[in-house]
């Protein structure tokens, strides 16, 4: 968003806000800095009925309304609309002087609001009010940083083409700028804006507004993604759900995929952890996570490569051959060699059935297995023991059976 300002404020800087006056004001106001040139003495406010007043305690206490009486409208005009300043859906920001408005100890509480006829139409937008607020909430974040040398807010290019929410300056040189979005931006206008950045050695850092869709683009190119909530002062890390495993899963050269994982991969389900800015910090890649979620997947990473590492032994052990005994040299049967001479075999046919033979009349065969048996009895005249009918003793004459 480029917006046509006078010379004198487009460097100006913003600084940290130091107290609060009360939850129905809504205003934030920075003194001017020493870096500001003497010629402007505006000094920068931003009207919002949901969040609350800001200011100096030196002015929040006796002589509040005066102060700022003459800070406003019908003093020396000084005291501006920060949303308006700003400017917003492309328009050019313009100077609105803020007006004073109730009574101390009164049933409203002192506040600013613009002028009769100056408020923009149904006021300034949740979006407008989220990407300004962001701003000095990332400012005053980043100020309290030990590492941190410089913080400039609505910082331009040299040749003015880009202009960053937040700029913010390490003691080691590394230049870091924090920009927020609270709309959808296409992959075209932010490839455009982050080869700028990398193209002149500036980190970018990309804070979106709770509910925008995931862009894949800062995925693609290794970019950090963050959510901020302005209204609770936290940040939202999106980690990558635990890819669904297959068969082969324990040889994907990432096994760390298949748990809670960061960054998230391209089409990954989110789970967003978020943390207070206090847990946060600076480093010369951007956004350092907390050490909580950093133990997280530390933990997760742990236990997801062991139960890889188990279950490629396991698979290893199933597919290895079942080893064979050594055979016994006494259990061995002694064949012939091949080598040695054999002698030849003789064919032998099989040979016939044998009958058993008829026993003749005169001899007895008493074997148990012979079919031609008889009964054996002994004769009584001459005692002869004899198989036939007739015993051929006594009786010579009959005929043998």
């Amino acid at each position: 968003m480029t917006a046509a300002r006078p010379d004198d404020r487009s460097t100006l800087p913003i600084p940290r806000w130091p107290a609060l006056l009360g939850a129905a004001v809504g205003v934030r106001w920075a003194p001017p800095s020493p870096e500001r040139p003497q010629a402007c003495r505006t000094t920068i406010c931003s009207w919002s009925a949901s969040t609350c007043a800001q200011v100096e305690a030196d002015h929040a206490s006796e002589g509040f309304y005066e102060y700022w009486q003459s800070k406003g409208r019908n003093g020396d005009r000084s005291l501006v609309c920060l949303y308006c300043y700003q400017g917003s859906a492309g328009q050019p920001g313009v100077l609105v002087p803020l007006v004073v408005k109730g009574r101390e100890g009164g049933r409203r509480r002192l506040h600013f609001a613009h002028p009769p006829n100056m408020a923009p139409a149904g006021g300034h937008a949740p979006e407008t009010a989220w990407h300004a607020d962001g701003k000095l909430l990332l400012a005053g974040w980043a100020r309290r940083q030990s590492n941190v040398a410089a913080v400039r807010v609505e910082w331009h290019t040299d040749d003015r083409r880009r202009r960053a929410d937040v700029l913010v300056e390490l003691h080691d040189g590394t230049h870091i700028v924090l920009e927020l979005q609270n709309q959808a931006l296409t992959d075209r206008d932010w490839l455009a804006r982050h080869r700028d950045y990398a193209d002149r050695g500036i980190v970018d850092v990309w804070l979106w507004r709770p509910g925008l869709d995931r862009p894949g683009i800062l995925l693609t190119h290794g970019v950090a993604l963050h959510y901020l909530d302005v209204a609770e002062g936290r940040c939202g890390i999106p980690l990558g759900r635990p890819h669904t495993r297959t068969a082969d899963w324990h040889a994907s050269p990432h096994p760390e995929h298949f748990g809670l994982h960061y960054p998230a991969c391209l089409n990954d389900q989110i789970t967003v952890r978020w943390a207070p800015l206090g847990d946060l910090a600076l480093d010369a890649r951007g956004i350092a996570l907390p050490m909580k979620v950093c133990d997280e997947l530390n933990r997760t990473a742990a236990a997801v490569r062991a139960e890889a590492a188990a279950r490629a032994a396991r698979i290893a052990l199933l597919r290895r051959p079942n080893p064979q005994p050594a055979p016994n040299p006494h259990d061995a049967i002694a064949t012939p060699s091949r080598l040695a001479p054999t002698r030849p075999r003789r064919a032998t046919a099989i040979p016939p059935p044998s009958r058993v033979p008829r026993p003749a009349t005169n001899k007895v065969d008493e074997r148990p297995d012979n079919p031609w048996r008889r009964r054996v009895w002994t004769c009584p005249g001459c005692g002869n023991r004899t198989g036939l009918l007739v015993c051929t003793i006594c009786h010579p004459s009959q005929p043998h059976r």
